[in-house]
């Protein structure tokens, strides 16, 4: 029976099934999550997921952002037609259901793994490698944000066409003729998808060539034990170039910008921050990584700039370390070129994939995030599953000392499983996501104040208050003034409010906070400042009838009612259905003498 069982645990076929299980059940608590952070923009927001009209969908998906084109989205350069159109899919089928979008990603994710595993078999040829691999995979807690976040199936989707591709130029080695072409040409379909899917997917060539550079230094050194990486024809490479070509065209069609964007300080620091510090700051994103691979102990929904701030000195102990592993992985790199050329080539395509997340060629719109891991983990699982096979088969180990590492790798893979498990239920929702982001990272202003949102939409307004409070005592932002300013409001405060909305309109004016800081100067009987800010709002938005409604409420306080009646009438005009307007324009119009009304 044990003979029987090994035999079948050896058939590729059955290990690609049993790790794409495990990876299903040590994250099945997904389920039973809610949307949480850009899964609202993305989709339950999105008309052109929500566009019940298919006929104009794919005209709409091919030439709208990925955030459907609409107000405060249109300068945004993120387009993923191939995702959205999935959105529109699953929301076809289920409506704006959370639990279809997860079940669509979990076995997605399921599927990406068994893709790594055979990706790695391939390459390597090395059975016990490929099992490793997955597993480690199948397990890392840095893929959960990738599962638990809607938005992210373009990280799944791209992964899976990206791997795919790999796969069919792998095998086209054992193929001749019409089948290695038809191998290939699936291989350049796949491509495509994987940029219609997302934008790093533009990497594929890049991965290929390193891949098959250490093969064919591999067949170099052991030509009778290797497979010859044959190299893919002209017209394959052709047609690859072409594929990027057309891509960048029809990105540069739907969106205002081929590449860039306004990227906010908030988000990534590093785009006000001198060369050294970049320079500094990109080693020290480098080992936080590398950290949240190896040891993810402590891990958070949001990296802004209090989290991962740019580094001012050169003795910062996160850059330190992060040249110090730079440079180990450079020697390391030395070391094995010639000697093992497959640990240099997964390593290699591991570094490929992390520095275009990793801020070396060019800005992110985000200074880090776990998600963003999810396809370079592909490379490290198989750079650290090969060094350890190469540690197994190279040494002359002691039965004892085999044991031994066995059950080191089953524990990590466990600590692994359990880490992930954990981490779970924290994407519940954006309650539980950034109730978890405050405690891993207290001094996070934005993880406070989106706290304090859900909070409040919750109806738990003193505790709302409170990390308000928080987040403008470690970062004075508009958006936590007039949070704030709100909560006060709330309370009856209405002192306490003005005092926030001042500073909020000092920090940065918009309509929102110009409303209310005429309001509360209103309320307040501020009469003179009330008419000013009054009157200039009107200016800025001549046709805000609420404005207007403040307005007229200012004057009548001031001692002009018939000023405060015209502003009345104009209110009405711009909203005739607005109670309070018309309740307040009959109040005044009944206190003035019948000549003046």
């Amino acid at each position: 029976m044990w003979t029987q069982l090994r035999v079948i645990g050896r058939d590729p076929m059955v290990m690609s099934v049993l790790l794409a299980a495990l990876t299903v059940l040590t994250h099945s608590q997904i389920l039973h999550n809610d949307f949480t952070l850009d899964d609202f923009p993305a989709i339950v927001e999105n008309p052109v997921v929500a566009d019940s009209d298919t006929s104009s969908r794919l005209t709409d998906v091919f030439t709208t952002n990925f955030w459907g084109g609409r107000a405060r989205f249109e300068h945004v350069t993120t387009w993923r037609p191939l995702t959205t159109l999935t959105f529109s899919w699953i929301h076809d089928v289920a409506g704006p259901n959370p639990m279809a979008f997860h079940l669509v990603s979990l076995c997605l994710h399921g599927l990406v793994t068994s893709l790594v595993f055979w990706l790695v078999l391939l390459w390597f040829e090395r059975f016990n490698v490929a099992v490793l691999a997955g597993a480690m995979y199948a397990l890392l807690p840095v893929h959960v944000e990738v599962i638990a976040g809607a938005v992210n199936l373009a990280e799944i989707q791209a992964a899976i066409f990206y791997l795919a591709g790999l796969i069919m130029v792998l095998r086209v080695d054992r193929q001749e003729g019409p089948r290695r072409n038809m191998l290939l040409a699936v291989a350049l379909v796949c491509f495509l998808l994987g940029l219609l899917s997302k934008e790093h997917a533009v990497t594929w060539p890049v991965a290929l060539v390193l891949i098959q550079g250490g093969r064919w230094l591999r067949f170099r050194r052991e030509p009778k034990a290797h497979t010859w990486p044959r190299m893919p024809p002209v017209w394959f490479m052709g047609v690859t170039v072409a594929i990027i070509g057309v891509y960048l065209w029809a990105r540069a069609q739907a969106l205002p910008a081929l590449l860039g964007g306004d990227i906010p300080v908030s988000d990534n620091p590093m785009v006000v921050a001198p060369w050294g510090s970049r320079i500094l700051t990109v080693a020290k994103i480098y080992f936080q990584y590398l950290r949240l691979l190896v040891a993810p102990m402590v891990m958070t929904a949001d990296y802004s700039a209090h989290v991962v701030p740019t580094v001012t000195s050169f003795w910062d102990a996160d850059a330190l370390a992060g040249l110090v592993a730079i440079a180990a992985t450079v020697a390391l790199l030395g070391a094995t070129i010639r000697r093992v050329p497959d640990v240099a080539g997964a390593l290699l395509v591991f570094l490929m994939m992390a520095s275009l997340i990793g801020n070396v060629f060019f800005l992110n719109t985000i200074i880090m995030a776990e998600r963003l891991m999810y396809l370079p983990s592909v490379g490290w699982c198989a750079f650290l599953a090969l060094i350890i096979g190469v540690v197994w088969e190279g040494a002359r180990w002691h039965a004892v000392g085999r044991r031994v590492l066995l059950m080191g790798i089953v524990l990590v893979l466990g600590l692994y499983a359990l880490r992930s498990w954990q981490r779970v239920p924290v994407w519940q929702d954006n309650l539980t996501l950034f109730g978890a982001a405050v405690a891993d990272a207290p001094d996070c202003a934005r993880a406070h104040r989106i706290l304090a949102y859900e909070l409040v939409d919750r109806g738990r307004a003193e505790e709302a208050l409170s990390h308000a409070r928080d987040s403008i005592r470690i970062e004075p932002s508009k958006e936590g003034y007039e949070l704030v300013g709100d909560l006060y409001w709330q309370r009856q405060d209405g002192r306490a409010a003005l005092d926030n909305y001042r500073q909020s309109f000092a920090a940065g004016a918009t309509s929102s906070v110009l409303g209310k800081l005429c309001l509360a100067l209103v309320e307040t009987r501020e009469v003179a400042a009330a008419v000013k800010r009054c009157q200039n709002a009107v200016k800025i938005q001549p046709n805000h009838a609420t404005l207007r409604l403040f307005l007229g409420l200012a004057l009548d306080q001031s001692g002009r009612p018939v000023e405060a009646l015209d502003a009345l009438k104009r209110a009405i005009s711009l909203a005739p259905d607005d109670r309070m307007i018309r309740r307040e324009y009959e109040r005044l119009r009944s206190q003035l003498p019948a000549p003046l009304r």
